[in-house]
């Protein structure tokens, strides 16, 4: 669950993301089977995580001392295509969902289903909105994360779809046009069911294959999802959280790109220039945070910030994600404090 800083900033907005291991080993909360299929312990473990990070956080403003019980739909994580699929799926008690791989024979059988609303994990999304619609009278509708056509084909196949795509080139495409259908059906219920929300491919696993083969062979499903997302109202982004410099003429192929988020070391003045309609998101080193002192995380914020024109500031935001446990607190403070000192302010004495 994302937390936003809710204070002024000279930049767009500030976000914190804590891993289920940060919670479960700082606080004994259980993530698992429960956590993805009890609706009512969820909302419960989300108010009292709004209510933890408002006492241990207070000059970062996130969370909420008082939270009222909201309609939380169930994460199924990056397995949710997978489980689409059919892969068996694991439920750590501090990690997200994750899935075993498919025998090349079952990934020959996939087929898109014709209602995705009707295949596991979609339909159990619906389910517990509705179940929790009803407990907390409100009218929520279903959102479906959309994800990325090569990130899902290899969480359904492994390192195996590398192989295919030399030695069994036509069971490589065959998975590839699952994902997209899965995908393209995804989009579609999001903008057929609530108001429309931004289409985010989420490209991680891009940078395995290089820009020219993101190019040839990928670049043309991420044209198709623009156009079907596009046909649906549906603002378009990218997720590429590996350095952005190599792909960005391939990904400028885009007719319009209204967000980005771009890898740690990524140009930052650079994107922003040849995205100028996007919001572009620099997404923070979580391995950097786990291991550096503060006054090298404010060293490296000031930095950060430093490469961003004064003039695109209000469409550039910063992401610190997968805070993991043993992070130090007053890393999280001094990346905010940075940010401040941009306008001269300073995080009020509490």
């Amino acid at each position: 669950m994302w937390y936003t800083v809710r204070r002024k900033l000279p930049i767009d907005s500030l976000l914190y993301n804590f891993l289920p291991s940060w919670w479960h080993r700082g606080y004994g909360l259980d993530f698992g089977r429960e956590f993805v299929f009890g609706p009512d312990y969820r909302v419960s473990c989300h108010q009292e995580m709004a209510r933890t990070l408002a006492r241990r956080f207070p000059q970062l403003a996130i969370g909420d001392s008082d939270p009222v019980a909201d309609v939380v739909p169930p994460d199924f994580g990056n397995a949710a295509t997978a489980a689409a699929a059919g892969c068996e799926i694991a439920y750590p008690v501090d990690n997200y969902p994750w899935n075993r791989h498919l025998e090349a024979e079952k990934v020959r059988a996939l087929e898109v289903p014709s209602d995705i609303t009707s295949v596991f994990p979609y339909s159990e999304i619906v389910s517990q909105v509705e179940r929790l619609n009803s407990r907390l009278g409100r009218t929520e509708s279903p959102l479906f994360v959309p994800r990325g056509v090569l990130n899902d084909a290899v969480l359904i196949r492994g390192q195996d779809f590398f192989l295919d795509r030399e030695e069994d080139p036509e069971l490589a495409g065959h998975l590839l046009a699952f994902c997209y259908g899965i995908l393209q059906a995804v989009v579609n219920f999001n903008a057929a069911n609530r108001r429309p929300e931004t289409t985010i491919l989420t490209n991680c696993t891009v940078p395995f294959v290089g820009p020219e083969s993101y190019t040839d062979w990928l670049l043309p499903f991420d044209l198709e999802i623009f156009a079907v997302a596009e046909a649906a109202g549906c603002p378009f982004g990218i997720h590429h959280c590996g350095v952005f410099d190599p792909y960005l003429s391939a990904y400028r192929r885009i007719p319009k790109v209204e967000f980005l988020e771009i890898g740690w070391g990524s140009d930052i003045a650079k994107t922003l220039a040849g995205f100028p309609e996007a919001l572009v998101r620099y997404i923070y080193s979580a391995q950097f945070l786990l291991s550096a002192s503060a006054v090298e995380v404010e060293e490296e914020t000031e930095r950060i910030l430093a490469r961003v024109p004064a003039g695109d500031r209000h469409r550039f935001s910063l992401s610190v994600p997968d805070i993991e446990h043993g992070t130090r607190d007053e890393n999280l403070l001094v990346i905010l404090e940075a940010c401040l000192r941009q306008d001269g302010l300073t995080v009020p004495s509490l």
